[in-house]
């Protein structure tokens, strides 16, 4: 099976890449979909396997043509696709004014009133993932702002706040431009009045169970 996947996800995930769009055309356009690589451990997706076959790297707006061998058994996330060997194609590009097309509404962001130590609202207990949800939403947010922390150890942690649907939340931030651009920034809060949308992702789960509301990008 392949599909044509308009990228809104090319996230940090285990020192490689958590990629993940929705389909652009057919009978399942606006589904998600999250290619993950075919191996038992670590299925993030590495560089050589989102490289172009004409070069380059897939990045977020990109529309890709990709190759599935199997939906991915035994997770939580039901958009998981194990990619074929078959080198990724890029067919086109959109812009953020393209993404009005694709945004998700849900009421929610998953289950509210679960905090982790430095986040708002930002954790899912495992009794919520024991069968197949959807763990992947394009939302417009409100009143975004990011605040850098030394939330463990010595190395700056960046975590997205904002608002949706009147519910705070405080969610970590695996959208490597974010990261790059604030990591090494002054502990502190900075607006970000030129967000339009974020792509929301529940991360895989912990050895707890548990999962973390994540911030894969921001548009």
């Amino acid at each position: 099976m392949s599909y044509q996947i308009v990228c809104l996800a090319n996230s940090w995930k285990h020192k490689a890449r958590c990629v993940a769009g929705k389909i652009v055309s057919g009978q399942y356009k606006g589904y998600w979909v999250r290619p993950v690589g075919n191996r038992e451990e670590n299925r993030a997706i590495l560089d050589a396997e989102r490289q172009y076959a004409t070069g380059g790297f897939a990045v977020p707006l990109d529309v890709m043509q990709i190759s599935f061998s199997a939906k991915q058994e035994g997770t939580f996330q039901q958009e998981n696709l194990i990619i074929s060997g078959e080198k990724w194609q890029r067919v086109g590009r959109l812009t953020i004014a393209d993404l009005a097309g694709y945004m998700d509404s849900p009421d929610k962001l998953w289950e509210n009133g679960h905090d982790s130590t430095y986040g708002t609202n930002d954790k899912v207990p495992s009794v919520f993932l024991a069968n197949p949800i959807k763990s992947l939403y394009l939302i417009r947010p409100e009143n975004v702002h990011i605040r850098v922390a030394m939330e463990h150890g010595d190395k700056p942690k960046v975590r997205v706040f904002f608002d949706y649907n009147g519910v705070k939340y405080g969610l970590t931030a695996t959208d490597s431009t974010l990261v790059f651009d604030y990591q090494n920034r002054a502990v502190g809060s900075y607006q970000l009045a030129n967000i339009s949308y974020l792509t929301i992702s529940l991360g895989e789960k912990l050895p707890s169970g548990d999962s973390y509301k994540l911030i894969a990008h921001a548009f």
